[in-house]
């Protein structure tokens, strides 16, 4: 549980290249380029369609006050507000924040999280945590911190790879090793999180995104390995088709992404049923306990 901080600098100062963290990259400047950068990105991966379908959801009854905890590049709450969300991107690394903040707009801070929860009690109608918990050396007392940021009817989102996913216990870590990804959650992880904490633990059922995937990633894809040495030095890239990539920003940005897809899954005659690979689980303050 020995965390040296310094890996997140060497990973994000190459963030453009780094395997698994390219991605990342990418979206931080496609944002900018769609007309709708937030169904954009419900598009491109199963986190973002998870917390794009509970934000419009729940938006039916109230206009919710967003805070994205770990916001990182910042894309997603740039991405929120574009779509006319009220929100807030909170990270405690200034590189980031000031990054951010330069390249959409000053709708971030740089904080601990815990400082932050002291300071702003029961403010937010929804707290997001994309991809972050895994990370964490003690969950119980990070999810602890966003309760309190959560006012009485709130609803904290969190994502992370699902260990349900990998029946194998042989192959737990095939996903980033530590010191980068120190734990594994499956739907009794954060049911016996949420219970530790007084609150209630529901899920989003990721089969309408799954299903229609023409090529859905395996927690085993092949960068699930040693990307950097002991110098911080990225040891191999994978390669990524622009052409491909461009293509399928502009179906995307088209609406046609989900036709598309539709019609190379009849062509191919696929029918496959494949597990998520991630975890969304919706947690909320039982207000019949203390």
């Amino acid at each position: 549980m020995a965390v040296d901080e310094n890996i997140y600098n060497k990973i994000y100062s190459n963030a453009h290249i780094v395997p698994g963290y390219d991605r990342y990259y990418r979206f931080a400047n496609d944002v900018l380029k769609v007309r709708n950068p937030f169904l954009f990105l419900s598009e491109i991966e199963d986190t973002y369609w998870s917390i794009y379908h509970f934000v419009k959801e729940h938006n039916k009854q109230v206009n919710p006050k967003i805070l994205e905890v770990g916001c990182g590049l910042g894309y997603l709450t740039y991405s929120l507000n574009k779509d006319g969300y009220n929100a807030l991107g909170l990270d405690i690394s200034e590189k980031a924040v000031a990054e951010a903040k330069k390249k959409y707009g000053d709708y971030y801070v740089c904080a601990d999280v815990h400082d932050f929860a002291r300071q702003n009690h029961g403010q937010f109608d929804i707290v997001i945590l994309t991809e972050v918990i895994e990370h964490i050396p003690n969950p119980k007392n990070f999810v602890s911190s966003l309760k309190s940021l959560l006012s009485s009817s709130g609803k904290l989102l969190i994502t992370t790879p699902s260990k349900d996913a990998e029946p194998d216990a042989s192959q737990y870590w095939n996903t980033e090793l530590p010191p980068v990804h120190l734990w594994w959650f499956s739907k009794n992880s954060f049911k016996e999180l949420a219970s530790s904490l007084n609150m209630n633990c529901d899920f989003i059922d990721f089969t309408p995104f799954v299903s229609r995937q023409t090529n859905y990633p395996k927690l085993s894809d092949p960068w699930r390995t040693q990307t950097l040495n002991r110098n911080g030095q990225v040891l191999f890239t994978v390669d990524h088709s622009d052409i491909k990539h461009s293509l399928k920003r502009g179906l995307i940005d088209a609406g046609l992404m989900t036709y598309f897809k539709r019609v190379i899954k009849i062509l191919r005659k696929d029918t496959s049923s494949i597990p998520a690979t991630k975890i969304t689980a919706i947690l909320t303050i039982d207000n019949g306990q203390p």
